[in-house]
């Protein structure tokens, strides 16, 4: 896998993280503006988890498709000749 590519799980890890956390932040700082913006944090968490997960799909999908420039074969083809 290429090297920017092999952090994007830590990457959608961090953001479904930073998006956990702002609800309670917001929960803690005014409880008040938690309930008034129940909606918005509910569509903002359903939208940070379907990123991630369908983000991460497309990508390993995307590179799977590349061309493999170091491969090695495991099994020669020789043997089962």
């Amino acid at each position: 896998m290429p090297s920017p590519w092999s952090w994007a799980p830590l990457w959608a890890l961090g953001a479904q993280t930073a998006i956990w956390v702002l609800p309670q932040v917001v929960g803690v700082s005014s409880p008040d503006a938690l309930i008034e913006m129940a909606g918005l944090l509910s569509a903002l968490g359903t939208l940070g988890f379907l990123t991630a997960t369908l983000g991460l799909g497309m990508l390993a999908i995307l590179l799977s498709s590349r061309p493999q420039a170091r491969t090695v074969p495991i099994f020669p083809t020789s043997i089962y000749d």
